[in-house]
């Protein structure tokens, strides 16, 4: 797949002005097989809108993307959208009937759910009901569904922002084993870099609509600069870790906490395994330090 000089920019008009924003610049890359392309930047950088460009679904301002034969291609396209999934059946009923429409044969379909149900550890849950499974279940669904048959491209787009850690790590296992295997070119979007970092082979960012190909050395030390987390997890589980670590309280969400731990000397792996341990549900890690303040000088 070539990516050639795309740019993407936006209208948008009120009483006073037309304004236009220049969402995406001169973005170019190649992504051949086995390349694992991780592409990382703030939110609103034109990462999603380079995903949809590249599957066709909106149109590039200028540029173009050359796919060989494109039209007997299966692109697979994992985001956070859960509601294209039927909600009163059951998860295995939503699988058989998206695996019908990806052309595959009944026996297909069983050996797929089968498999990769048991590799993402959702294999006792098929029976359920979507509506009543967990946000980081669907969203686990929502992989197994894109894998059913095998993809000539895969493109994720902070596929595993709702899921616990324990689900997130087994998951990003499982798809770089998957991928790896199969040699599969693969786009991974994410504001995780340690994400990146474990499942990606070639580096990228995107800010103010630039596009940089990093080298691994540099993306390494973008990595380590970054040690400011924030946390949301239960006003419950807080009361738990509150005397392990000096953390602030930043927002407060119904029965959540917004919490932060600004400490070079903590490594993140290991603060990680310590909420894992105490059975401390981490709703969800973010990185505060913004990416456009990082210089690699």
């Amino acid at each position: 797949m070539n990516v050639i000089s795309i740019s993407k920019s936006f209208k948008s008009q009120n009483f006073f002005k037309k304004n236009i924003k220049e969402v995406l610049t001169d973005v170019s890359f190649d992504l051949f097989k086995g390349d694992i392309l991780g592409i990382t930047g703030p939110n609103g950088a034109g990462k999603t809108t380079l995903i949809k460009i590249i599957l066709d679904l909106i149109e590039p301002s200028n540029g173009k993307i050359l796919i060989e034969n494109r039209e007997k291609k299966y692109l697979a396209y994992i985001n956070t959208n859960s509601r294209s999934f039927f909600w009163r059946i059951s998860a295995r009923d939503n699988l058989i009937f998206y695996g019908k429409l990806l052309d595959l044969s009944n026996d297909e379909i069983e050996e797929s759910i089968l498999r990769l149900s048991k590799n993402f550890k959702v294999n006792d849950i098929l029976d359920v009901p979507f509506m009543e499974l967990s946000s980081g279940q669907m969203q686990t669904f929502n992989i197994v569904r894109a894998l059913l048959r095998k993809p000539d491209y895969l493109f994720f787009d902070e596929a595993t922002t709702s899921m616990d850690i324990e689900k997130s790590s087994n998951a990003i296992s499982v798809i770089k084993s998957f991928i790896s295997k199969n040699k599969i070119p693969t786009v991974w979007c994410s504001h995780n870099l340690e994400e990146i970092d474990f499942i990606c082979n070639k580096f990228s960012i995107i800010n103010d609509g630039f596009f940089e190909i990093l080298s691994k050395n540099n993306f390494k030390k973008m990595k380590n600069n970054y040690k400011q987390y924030s946390f949301e997890i239960s006003k419950a589980d807080f009361k738990k870790i509150s005397e392990n670590f000096n953390f602030k309280i930043i927002n407060e969400i119904n029965d959540s906490l917004i919490i932060s731990l600004n400490d070079k000397n903590i490594n993140l792996d290991e603060l990680l395994i310590f909420f894992v341990e105490r059975k401390i549900k981490v709703r969800s890690i973010e990185n505060i330090k913004n990416i456009k303040d990082f210089s690699f000088e």
